[in-house]
């Protein structure tokens, strides 16, 4: 599927020292399953209270589709923990100022690109909130300053997997190209033929995001 060699690490450790079997293959699962679990706590309680942290993880640990997803040999799970840490982290460097968390998240957003390739939107959405936060925010010299070093950490991790990109382009969008439902690959046409033929963008655009808030709520995606 085009996703970096080092997203499929934790199986190979795994293998090298439990032995090629189902349990070695679904162990790594388990392991970042826990620690999402445990970063989840710890952002929440940030966020608010340690009652609300607490049955708000209870909840989360919990969940069908969690529980589900935390025993199957998939790397999509290394998002979780992965992208929690990101957002723990930018809600810390937004609150405290201190650089130091500034440095961690420009790091973590690097991290993304050389793991499962859904991190790839984190980047951006992380852009987007520290710019809307240094247009309102009133400390904006020590923002800039926090901004610059995370871009700055973000580089100096990034780049040998950044330049891979710059010179393997397809290897960065192709997978989209696979899998998104407007993608132009005869996969993704295919699939709009059989499942929306003749209807517009925007009907798919909302049908899927109704199948996707489903998914959270059902045992199925409701068709």
């Amino acid at each position: 599927h085009n996703h970096p060699q080092a997203s499929f690490l934790p199986q190979v450790v795994s293998f090298a020292l439990l032995g090629k079997s189902v349990f070695a293959a679904r162990f790594p699962t388990a392991i970042v399953s826990a620690l999402g679990i445990i970063i989840f706590y710890l952002m929440i309680r940030t966020l608010f209270n340690p009652r609300v942290s607490f049955f708000a993880t209870v909840l989360f640990a919990t969940s069908h589709l969690w529980v589900a997803l935390s025993r199957l040999a998939l790397n999509n799970t290394q998002i979780v923990p992965f992208g929690l840490l990101t957002i723990w982290l930018l809600v810390l460097s937004i609150r405290t100022g201190k650089l130091r968390y500034f440095s961690l998240l420009g790091g973590t957003s690097a991290m993304m690109f050389y793991l499962y390739a859904g991190f790839r939107v984190f980047p951006v959405i992380v852009t987007l909130i520290l710019l809307l936060q240094l247009l309102l925010s009133a400390h904006r010299k020590r923002l800039a300053i926090g901004i610059l070093l995370a871009v700055a950490t973000f580089f100096l991790i990034g780049l040998p997997q950044l330049l891979f990109f710059a010179h393997n382009q397809r290897a960065f969008t192709d997978r989209t190209e696979n899998i998104f439902i407007l993608g132009n690959s005869g996969e993704a046409r295919q699939w709009r033929e059989n499942n929306y033929r003749g209807e517009g963008t925007a009907s798919i655009l909302v049908s899927q995001a109704k199948k996707t808030f489903f998914l959270w709520q059902t045992h199925n995606t409701s068709g």
